[in-house]
């Protein structure tokens, strides 16, 4: 599978994912999103493809957030984000990640 329909699938998979949390996630909460995140970030890598920070800092500015050690998990609590809310932020901003990594594969 080349690079392009993988992150294409992997898109569409995470869009999956966030319209159904539970049925995926289990426990609806940020530990089970970045434990999500990072099968994200193992399976782009075992297909070489690179998650580099610029790409992950792109993607949470786009959303309004910074990116940083905690996935970006802190500033949502600051603001007031519930658990549920958290984890639907850090699946869309994965979506905008790949997003951004697949338009980078087809330039």
């Amino acid at each position: 599978m080349n690079q392009q329909v993988f992150v294409a699938k992997l898109i569409e998979q995470v869009r999956r994912v966030a319209e159904r949390p539970a049925m995926y996630l289990g426990n609806v909460t940020t530990a089970s999103a970045l434990s999500f995140r990072g099968g994200i970030y193992c399976a782009c890598s075992a297909l070489g493809i690179t998650l580099t920070l610029k790409i992950c800092s792109q993607a949470a500015n786009s959303r309004g957030w910074e990116y940083g050690s905690s996935g970006g998990v802190n500033p949502m609590r600051e603001h007031g984000l519930t658990e549920e809310q958290i984890v639907q932020e850090l699946l869309l901003n994965d979506i905008k990640m790949l997003e951004l990594v697949a338009a980078g594969l087809e330039a």
